[in-house]
């Protein structure tokens, strides 16, 4: 036998549970949320050169398994900003690559930044580092513009001078005072040069090979960041700028989404695709929440899809009823009840086949009782019940049921049958 392929944890047989999320849900979002960090094709699971129609194709795939509705009800602990990270993103992503002139800019980006993890980073301490001056001790600093450098004795020799003789003197004699001797001069000596440091020139610099500085990449869809300084706008009217650009740029994007669901909602149609309609038009309205034609929109597909799924289970119930299969004709009146609870002739369909199924009286009795009180002269509903407490066999209850249908006819043929066999 053919194996069947593994079931999707985020398909709609998984979402409608309740309570925290499984360990295989939790996975897939973590995955998710860690493509995020690649390119847009990553993020919406695409080739780079997929054409329009398989992009949109990938965008409403993703967005249906990761839409925040999926998971309503549900404890969704730290995993709530995942899902509207990656929400927000595959949106991002879709208006970037559905654009043709933003795919091709955002293309080149791609291209330019995988050129530039090729390239090697340049060699900037190519140049051979300048050698110290040695000092014998190390403690000693160097010497600082030959000032510092220790003189000579000749030359400190040059500032000596030679000390006068002292005389002894008699208080009473009078003696002349002898005169100094001639100072002692010294021969005149140049003083030495002044020591200076060998001048070394510097090592040429390392000049790069000349390349032009590559481009900046600019995202197309973030505006630059206001300068600060003389001449530019104050803090707050710059913010209020930038806020106003980012909300133009994002009023695009959804009107661009906007026009991509009509298109597709015109293909449904065309298909007869009620429930594809539908599901279009919820997501369109996650866009604009408060537009009241979107939501009139929605209103009338509902209904027109309710309709066309009460055609289809009446004419399965009637063929089942054709069949005697009466247990499948009671579930499907039993559905078109349930989807239009003001029709009491769809509750008696349901309450007549289930009691003829004899599985469910219970069920039916429910059923027969709801079109009762919808329709109170129709004296179908309890004549049908009365069968119902009948064959239950609660006999009590069926001649109470049976004389609320013989105030409405106490000549009806069905009446009086079902009064002999009660009598009986």
């Amino acid at each position: 036998m053919p194996k069947r392929p593994p079931e999707d944890p985020m398909s709609d047989s998984s979402h409608r549970s309740i309570g925290a999320l499984s360990a295989i849900e939790r996975e897939t979002l973590q995955a998710m949320f860690d493509r995020l960090s690649g390119s847009y094709y990553e993020v919406l699971g695409v080739v780079r050169d997929c054409d329009r129609a398989a992009l949109r194709g990938a965008y409403f795939d993703q967005i249906e398994r990761f839409r925040s509705d999926r998971f309503a009800g549900r404890d969704l602990g730290g995993y709530a900003l995942h899902i509207d990270a990656i929400t927000r993103e595959i949106d991002m992503a879709f208006a970037v690559l559905g654009e043709p002139d933003r795919r091709s800019c955002y293309d080149r980006r791609l291209a330019l930044s995988s050129e530039l993890r090729g390239i090697d980073e340049p060699a900037r301490d190519a140049r051979p580092p300048t050698p110290m001056p040695t000092r014998a001790n190390p403690k000693t600093p160097p010497p600082m513009y030959g000032r510092d450098v220790p003189m000579p004795p000749s030359a400190i020799a040059r500032d000596a001078r030679v000390p006068m003789p002292v005389v002894a003197r008699h208080p009473t004699a009078s003696v002349q005072p002898t005169p100094p001797p001639p100072m002692a001069r010294l021969p005149s000596q140049p003083p030495p040069p002044m020591a200076r440091l060998p001048s070394q020139p510097p090592p040429p610099m390392a000049r790069l090979p000349s390349q032009p500085p590559p481009p900046m990449a600019r995202l197309p869809s973030q505006p630059q960041p206001p300068m600060t300084g003389a001449g530019t706008l104050p803090s707050g009217m710059a913010l209020e700028s930038l806020n106003r650009m980012r909300a133009e740029n994002r009023t695009r994007e959804v009107q661009r989404s906007l026009e991509d669901i009509e298109l597709l909602i015109e293909k449904a149609a065309r298909n007869d695709d009620h429930a594809e309609i539908v599901r279009l038009l919820r997501h369109a309205l996650t866009l604009r929440p408060d537009d009241a034609a979107w939501r009139l929109r929605l209103t009338r597909a509902e209904e027109t899809l309710q309709d066309h799924e009460v055609q289809r289970f009446a004419n399965a119930a009637r063929n089942a009823e054709k069949a005697q299969r009466w247990d499948s004709a009671g579930e499907l009146w039993a559905k078109i009840a349930d989807l239009r609870p003001a029709d009491g002739q769809a509750a008696l369909n349901a309450a007549q086949a289930l009691c003829e199924a004899a599985q469910d009286f219970a069920r039916a009795a429910e059923y027969a009782k709801r079109a009762a009180r919808i329709a109170p002269d129709l004296i179908a509903a309890p004549l049908c019940l009365t069968r119902v407490y009948f064959k239950a066999g609660r006999t009590a209850s069926a001649r109470a049921a049976l004389d609320q249908a013989a105030r409405l006819d106490p000549r009806n043929a069905d009446v009086i049958a079902l009064g002999q066999k009660l009598r009986g």
